[in-house]
């Protein structure tokens, strides 16, 4: 099995539950009312998660706790056609399960797309 499959380049972080560029933008009661009793439910053992939280608490949650961040490869979190920022997520979601001849299938069916396109546009001239 490769272990590389995609060709990343390096490993970063996503902001899985509430992206980073949101968090002034995020009502606190919300939070508390909507997210945090799904936190404490999954996370019974984490004290913080038992009081509500303060604005400052939810934009450290936000940006720093392992409960937001998902840990991704460069081209499953920023590449056009793998990314989490670039397609939706019923397509990014089940990627691990895809067989292993689909990324192939992908590069192909994107490299005929991309020479209909250029094809089309000579006719037009």
């Amino acid at each position: 099995m490769r272990k590389n499959l995609y060709g990343a380049k390096q490993i970063e972080t996503h902001h899985h539950v509430v992206e980073w560029a949101l968090a002034n933008a995020i009502d606190v009661n919300k939070f508390n009312s909507q997210l945090l009793p799904h936190l404490r439910a999954r996370h019974k053992d984490r004290k913080d998660y038992q009081t509500d939280f303060t604005d400052d608490q939810v934009k450290a949650w936000i940006d720093h706790d392992p409960d937001n961040l998902w840990v991704l490869c460069d081209v499953h979190h920023r590449s056009s056609y793998f990314g989490i920022h670039e397609i939706t997520d019923p397509i990014w979601g089940p990627m691990n399960l895809l067989r292993d001849d689909f990324g192939s299938y992908v590069r192909d069916q994107l490299l005929a797309l991309k020479g209909s396109t250029k094809a089309s546009k000579t006719k037009k001239r």
